[in-house]
């Protein structure tokens, strides 16, 4: 009794109890040495990613960068969630970095 391929993709696709994405990039973090700094990296990673989309939306202010950084570096909830295993952090880093590579002009 084998699983229909709609079923397959439903189970692969389902947020239930599926591990996802924050679990793989946790997992490859404690594989590198420290699961732990799996959440500083994404929270640099998104930094970097907000400061390329006030660059690409403001190429000529960069004052408009910083202060777009200063504001994220300021949010509690940012630096909260990335002192914690919960998967915001992963989401907001990997949504900002699809935002930059939207937004570029290539």
């Amino acid at each position: 009794m084998g699983l229909k391929r709609g079923d397959k993709i439903g189970l692969l696709t389902s947020g239930g109890d599926s591990p996802g994405m924050n679990a793989a990039i946790r997992a490859a973090f404690g594989i590198l040495g420290d699961r732990w700094l799996a959440g500083p990296a994404l929270a640099a990673l998104t930094l970097a990613s907000v400061w390329g989309c006030a660059r690409q939306l403001w190429p000529e202010r960069r004052d408009a960068a910083i202060v777009a950084c200063a504001m994220l570096v300021a949010s509690a909830q940012f630096l909260a969630t990335a002192m914690t295993p919960y998967a915001m952090t992963a989401h907001l880093a990997l949504n900002s970095l699809w935002l930059w590579l939207f937004l570029r002009d290539e």
